[in-house]
């Protein structure tokens, strides 16, 4: 990680960072511009973005890969992301 990356991540008792949980594997489009990782900004939550993709072959121009990307939380924090997206899925099929 990074370390701007790592400004707001938790950290563990031994003062390294917290474990990193999968939260999902999104569309690679979906991702940075998505409702995804604007929520979990928005509610405070720390998370990064891991393309599986990048720097091998299947990595395509422009950045974006095949694999999509995979959205990290603290795992600390993960049933609370995971909450916060299924409430904005019941919020948007209760719309439909």
């Amino acid at each position: 990680m990074s370390d701007e990356r790592l400004k707001n991540w938790p950290k563990g008792a031994d003062g390294e960072p917290e474990e990193a949980a999968l939260l999902e594997n999104a569309g690679d489009f979906a991702a940075f511009g998505g409702l995804t990782c604007s929520m979990l900004r928005s509610f405070g939550i720390p998370y990064l973005t891991r393309r599986s993709a990048q720097g091998q072959i299947g990595f395509l121009y422009g950045g974006f890969s095949p694999e999509g990307v995979k959205i990290y939380v603290p795992a600390s924090r993960l049933e609370e992301a995971k909450e916060l997206l299924s409430a904005q899925v019941l919020e948007e099929e209760e719309a439909e």
